[in-house]
């Protein structure tokens, strides 16, 4: 089980996609599902606070877990 707290936005993508060759393509894979989730993308607007920042708030990851689910461990 994912503990819901801050986590770089590598980190995260690592732990949905730990297959990944390099991590950009683990952040890239993680930014297109929450593209394809706009339930996910209107409930992050609430929370995002700068669209340019390297981590994901406790909030943002329990969205994330919320509608993606938990990453396979």
């Amino acid at each position: 089980m994912l503990k819901i707290k801050r986590y770089t936005k590598k980190e995260l993508a690592l732990r949905y996609f730990p297959w990944a060759s390099q991590p950009k393509v683990a952040q890239n894979h993680l930014r297109s599902w929450i593209r394809r989730c706009p339930e996910l993308q209107e409930a992050m607007k609430g929370v995002r606070q700068l669209r340019t920042r390297y981590e994901y708030n406790e909030e943002e990851v329990a969205l994330i877990v919320h509608y993606i689910g938990e990453p396979e461990e």
